[in-house]
Order: structure tokens, then C-alpha cells, then sequence
């Protein structure tokens, strides 16, 4: 939940030293400016789930929007319990996610900061929760003379990063680095029926970013470039056309386990942090089945052909022994005694 009055205290600004850097992929951040989009005149959020690596630095993994029973009013946004509860749990249980942060908007207020309620909700779901940091993006519309145009979109979304810690009355300013494309738990989840497609035209929307690339942290491994992510998508797409149950785990160090089941039982893939260098090994409850070594000229419908192959190897019915019947002379010669 988050409610603003008309009050014009605002949080004391900090210093650019105290600046954090988020990553997050094109896709999420495409999500909450569409859905920004849709309450122009009224306020709007979701939450944010992904994981901290281990220097502090959030990495957004999936954004949820506003669930189906969320009250939007003009200068507050109450989210539906319910959803975020059921989402949440899905989020956390098929990709290993927490629950790091909430967004909302601010549309045209003119606020493009937390507001004195916000940084009280802020600093109270840290001390009821337990949690060392949380993490806010605020979006606001930046239009002309107005944003919407006979029912067309024609703002701008801005989001700004900003995050709380436990013992620290203030927030922490943001920079975002942007990762290429859709987030592989975002489309994962799209898949699941978790989280429900991007729809429409899409929103024009802006983030401050970090000066470089190689100033903020890397911390989910090879599926972070473009070529991962697709890699990723697609083998997804065919798991779920073959299996059941199909999920993914993300831990901070970059690795990623892809599980999945069929009638010989529960299989997991476990990518390595140095994938594609490193071996996929493959297991059928836990223990191992067989190990992927890519090769330069793999594709990943090479790999996906494996990973069939594997499963199929492995589950397949194995014939029965075959039993000699005796011959005529082996049937017609006496049993033999010990006994004279």
C-alpha cells in the first residue's frame, strides 16, 4: 500500500556517492510503463521479485502488476493481497525468487521520489518483515498537455530506483543496468500463466542508467546477454511442449537449475556459472543421469534434441529377457542322481 497527502515534507536528499546500481531486464521495465499507462489519472503498482547478490546490489528478475481486486485512487494504490500472495508464492516456489521490493505510481503528480508515506511504509515492512533492505521504484508520466489522446497513450513513463535499509532513516538514490531484452523468468512465468503477457502498444519509458556497463554488477551469469536469453526462452518453449512441472532456479552466483518430470520421475538440468564452457549435468531424482557438453558448433536445438534424447534413453522400456526354450534332447535326457 501507498498513500500521499498533501504534505510537503520531503526525505533529505543523498549524496551521489551513495548512489546503487539495479539490474533488470528491457522487458520487466517495459511491464510497469504499460501498466503505468493504463491508470493515467490514478495511481498503480505491483512488486518486484528477484534476488541480492552478494554485495547488496538488487537484480530483478520478475515484476508483478497490479492483481485483479488492487484499488487505484489518485493519490494512493492498495494492492490486492490475494494475488500478490498467490503470485508470490508461485514466484518463489517455481524460480527460487524473494520478494525484494514493491513499484508504483505517481503518474502526474510531480513527485518522482518516495513520498513522507512512502518512506514510512518503507521503513515500517522492514521492521515487521525482518528484512535488512527493500527496494521502491517510483514511475511518473511525463507528457505534454495531457497523456492520453482519444484513449492513446502519448507520455512518457520515467522510473526511478531507490532503496531502504534497516538502521538508515533516509533511502539510497539508484542507477539501473539495463539487460538486453525479456527477463528468462519473466517469459518463464508468462508461460506459467503467472504473470499475463505484454499487451498493446507499448509505453515509451526512461530510466537513469548506470555511466557503463562494466561499472554495475553482472550478478545472473551467461543468461544475462541477449544470446543467453534466447537460448534460454527456447528451451523452455520445448521443455514445456515435452514435460510437466517445468520451472528454473536462479541462484546470486549465477547459477541455474532448469526442473522438470515425466512418468520416470522428477529431472533436473544444472547449468553452470562458465556456460556455455562448463558441462550441463542431468539428473533424474537427484541422482545423475547424464552430463552435456556443449560444443561450438551446438545450437540450441542441438541441445534440446540432447536433452530428449537423454530423457528418452533413460525412461525407455527395457525388454524383457528372453527365455530359451529347451530342445527335444534336452527335454527327452533323464535327470541325473547323486545318489548310486
Amino acid at each position: 500500500m501507498t498513500a500521499h497527502g498533501n504534505t510537503i515534507h520531503r526525505p533529505r536528499p543523498v549524496r551521489d556517492d551513495d548512489l546503487f546500481v539495479v539490474s533488470i531486464h528491457e522487458g520487466e521495465l517495459q511491464r510497469i510503463a504499460n501498466w503505468v499507462a493504463e491508470y493515467p489519472r490514478r495511481e498503480t503498482g505491483g512488486d518486484l521479485f528477484g534476488f541480492w547478490t552478494h554485495t547488496g546490489a538488487p537484480a530483478v528478475q520478475l515484476t508483478l502488476g497490479p492483481g485483479p481486486n488492487a484499488r487505484h485512487e489518485h493519490a494512493a494504490f492498495f494492492q490486492d493481497a490475494d494475488y500478490l500472495r498467490n503470485r508470490g508464492r508461485r514466484a518463489q516456489d517455481q524460480y527460487g525468487l524473494q520478494h525484494i521490493g514493491d513499484w508504483h505510481s505517481h503518474h502526474e503528480l510531480g513527485l518522482a521520489e518516495p513520498s513522507s508515506g512512502d518512506v514510512s511504509t518503507a521503513l515500517r515492512t522492514l521492521e515487521l518483515n525482518g528484512f535488512t533492505r527493500f527496494l521502491i521504484f517510483v514511475a511518473n508520466i511525463r507528457a505534454g498537455e495531457r497523456a492520453m489522446i482519444r484513449r492513446r497513450f502519448t507520455g512518457q513513463v520515467q522510473i526511478n530506483a531507490f532503496l531502504f535499509e534497516r538502521g538508515r532513516p533516509s533511502f539510497r538514490r539508484g542507477r539501473f543496468q539495463v539487460l538486453p531484452g525479456e527477463s528468462p523468468t519473466g517469459a518463464s512465468a508468462e508461460r506459467a500463466g503467472i504473470i499475463k503477457p505484454v499487451g498493446g502498444e507499448l509505453a515509451p519509458v526512461a530510466v537513469p542508467v548506470v555511466a557503463a556497463p562494466a561499472a554495475g554488477p553482472r550478478p545472473q551469469g551467461w543468461f544475462t546477454e541477449q544470446w543467453g536469453t534466447e537460448f534460454l526462452r527456447r528451451v523452455d518453449a520445448t521443455c514445456r511442449e515435452l514435460f510437466r512441472d517445468c520451472r528454473m532456479m536462479v541462484t546470486p552466483d549465477g547459477a541455474l537449475t532448469y526442473h522438470f518430470s515425466n512418468a520416470a520421475g522428477n529431472w533436473s538440468m544444472a547449468f553452470p556459472p562458465d556456460f556455455p564452457d562448463g558441462e550441463v549435468h542431468v539428473l533424474l531424482e537427484e541422482r545423475p543421469a547424464a552430463r552435456i557438453a556443449p560444443h561450438a558448433s551446438m545450437t540450441d536445438a542441438d541441445f534440446c534434441r540432447t536433452v530428449t534424447d537423454v530423457v528418452t534413453a533413460t525412461t525407455a522400456p527395457r525388454p524383457a529377457p528372453r527365455v530359451e526354450e529347451p530342445t527335444e534332447a534336452a527335454a527327452a535326457e533323464p535327470e541325473r542322481s547323486d545318489v548310486e
